[in-house]
């Protein structure tokens, strides 16, 4: 029951995991007996995540306000699938972000620039209001949020009234629908699961097709008409999932791709030995090009 800090998570892939979470962070840090503090000083970023039983991501007893703690440029797709595991509990977002911890934790947890595609396409979880894009709980506190800009969250399937972008559970108050205080953001893209949360917090949501290159080879590229391409607002995000240095024009993508993949040129350097070939009367001369 000790926090951790000074982490960085980046560029790995995780996948297939069927024994729960794709990735988790908790130190059992739930009263102030324990004597722990929550973690901080935490970047989760650049990273693949995909095909798993549980949430993509869970979050737990941070505590921001002793560092940073955000997640930005993941990939997550095809997390919440199911089945249910041994203990018939758990949750099926792409990212799961609660409020749990010691006393005194306090801060933001900032998620940005992420692309979320088909999760929580589990058809039958042991109880509702546990699947969809991003879970929000505040947990046993009420010093601590969560902060979604530029992230683009894509729902496939779910039932007939879809699932939700976004999940919002308050102490004694239940689902929060219109003014959750907790959660807050600008400049995200919300499609495939009816219109954009009703969270007024939340403003300069897109409600519209982002326009993958092909989601279904699991190719989240922005197609060259992508209303994401240039949507964003600016963070602290210095490039993008393919290392494009952001912003690659006059403002910020959503998602955490700048664009295609394929646009620009490369330059190539070419040194020959000799630099000088003269070649009197004709003939052939062997040099070397790196």
């Amino acid at each position: 029951s000790q926090q951790i800090h000074a982490i960085q998570f980046a560029w790995n892939t995780v996948s297939n995991v069927y024994g729960g979470r794709c990735i988790q962070e908790n130190v059992n840090a739930n009263s102030s007996s324990d004597g722990a503090t929550g973690s901080y000083n935490m970047h989760i970023h650049d990273n693949l995540i995909h095909d798993c039983q549980l949430d993509g991501i869970v979050m737990t007893t941070v505590n921001p306000s002793a560092g940073t703690v955000e997640l930005y440029n993941n990939i997550i797709y095809n997390a919440g699938i199911g089945p249910n595991n041994a203990e018939g509990s758990g949750a099926w977002n792409c990212m799961n972000i609660q409020g749990w911890g010691s006393s005194g934790e306090s801060g933001i947890v900032d998620v940005y620039n992420n692309t979320m595609y088909a999760c929580g396409t589990f058809s039958s979880p042991p109880y509702n209001g546990s699947s969809g894009g991003v879970l929000w709980e505040d947990g046993n506190t009420s010093t601590k949020g969560l902060r979604l800009r530029n992230n683009i969250i894509q729902l496939t399937t779910g039932p007939a009234s879809g699932y939700p972008y976004l999940n919002v559970y308050s102490p004694g108050t239940g689902s929060c629908s219109s003014n959750c205080a907790a959660v807050t953001g600008s400049n995200n893209l919300f499609f495939g699961s009816g219109g954009i949360p009703t969270d007024a917090q939340i403003t300069g949501s897109l409600n519209v097709n982002p326009l993958f290159v092909n989601a279904g080879g699991a190719d989240f590229h922005l197609s060259s008409g992508s209303p994401a391409i240039n949507g964003g607002a600016v963070t602290p995000n210095a490039t993008d999932f393919d290392g494009v240095v952001l912003p690659p024009g006059t403002s910020f993508p959503i998602g955490a791709y700048a664009g295609t993949g394929t646009s620009g040129t490369s330059g190539v350097s070419i040194s020959v030995t000799p630099a000088n070939i003269s070649l009197n009367g004709g003939g052939t001369q062997q040099f070397t090009a790196t």
